[in-house]
């Protein structure tokens, strides 16, 4: 059993995927730290997924690569500034 877990996930955080291990005496469990839910899309996901099902096994298959995906960015619109101005004065 193929476990992916992303270390910024509220939902299901990789504490639910070392549960899961815990009971399965097959599986291997990998951990994206700078990723929410949605693991097996993001990154290298998709080719460790692809590895797996391809081979039905988790023999050699390896989850370093999802140790280097970076967070993701986020963006305050410009609209939020505007609407402080607009709101309070405040032009800083």
């Amino acid at each position: 059993m193929l476990i992916l877990s992303g270390g910024l996930d509220p939902v299901t955080p990789p504490s639910f995927g070392d549960e899961i291990k815990k009971t399965f005496s097959n599986s291997v469990h990998f951990v994206a730290p700078n990723v929410g839910h949605g693991t097996s899309h993001q990154g290298c996901g998709p080719k460790i997924v692809k590895q797996f099902i391809e081979k039905a096994s988790i023999a050699d298959l390896n989850g370093d690569c999802l140790k280097r995906l970076p967070r993701p960015t986020f963006y305050q619109p410009m609209v939020a500034k505007a609407d402080k101005q607009k709101n309070t004065g405040d032009t800083k």
